[in-house]
């Protein structure tokens, strides 16, 4: 049976998190997918450069961006579970991870990645998202296949230091606790090119007003941007880390 892939994210442009993944995955043979748990409506276009209609409903204009992110990464199938944007607090949170699991199930999955358990940046429809797929996970029939987190770099690992060369402030802000990260994906220029495509197509977002994208320069979004961190998520025992796999050999470049 082919292995697939699956990311799931919060809302359009999210994917990038993980786009790294995606395309390595993808260049090994594996079936990707993606599920957004919202349409990205409740945002706004902030983009310098939009040239689109800004009389356009945003979540027309956002799915529409949504779907050449896909086609570029070559995503062979995506999804959306239709949450209201934004309102995380409102989400019915059984219900919403019952339609993942029914997705899941019908995908057979051989990794799933998502949002770690803080989001990443602390944006609730994030956290919401990792909530959903923890419970949904957790509720699939047992099978070989694993949950990543996507999340930031170890701070402690001195290598990172050397390969992002960040001022001491900045890396504290983009660093989390060694024990928290299982696996780093080290892009080719090829793969980064290929990632970093995916932020000219969010016109609507990216660059904002003040020329920064996810809230940073661009030169430093280049710079992290080429490294993705993952935490192993064990589901037959939080506490204790898996065992290292071959598809953990295979897909990322460094196990910590």
């Amino acid at each position: 049976m082919q292995d697939r892939l699956v990311a799931i994210i919060a809302h359009p442009d999210d994917e990038f998190m993980a786009a790294g993944l995606l395309i390595r995955a993808k260049s090994l043979g594996y079936k990707t997918h993606l599920i957004s748990g919202t349409y990205g409506e409740a945002g706004r276009i902030k983009g310098q450069h939009f040239r689109g209609d800004r009389e356009e409903e945003l979540r027309s204009i956002r799915q529409k961006e949504f779907d050449v992110s896909c086609l570029l990464l070559n995503v062979d199938r995506y999804h959306n579970l239709g949450l209201p944007d934004n309102r995380a607090a409102d989400w019915d949170l059984e219900t919403a991870s019952r339609g993942l699991e029914d997705i899941l199930i019908n995908i057979g999955p051989s990794i799933v990645v998502t949002f770690n358990r803080d989001g990443g940046n602390h944006h609730p429809d994030h956290i919401g998202m990792h909530k959903i797929t923890v419970q949904a996970f957790g509720s699939l029939p047992r099978g070989d296949y694993k949950l990543y987190f996507n999340t930031l770099f170890p701070r402690n690992f001195s290598q990172i230091h050397a390969m992002l060369e960040l001022p001491a402030p900045l890396m504290e802000k983009m660093t989390i606790d060694d024990n928290e990260v299982s696996a780093i994906l080290a892009l080719t220029n090829e793969e980064h090119l290929m990632k970093l495509s995916v932020l000219d197509i969010y016109r609507s977002q990216f660059p904002d007003e003040r020329g920064l994208y996810y809230k940073m320069p661009l030169r430093v979004l280049e710079a992290v941007s080429r490294y993705e961190c993952y935490e192993n998520f064990d589901k037959g025992n939080v506490n204790h880390p898996p065992e290292r796999s071959d598809t953990d050999v295979v897909l990322f470049d460094l196990l910590l």
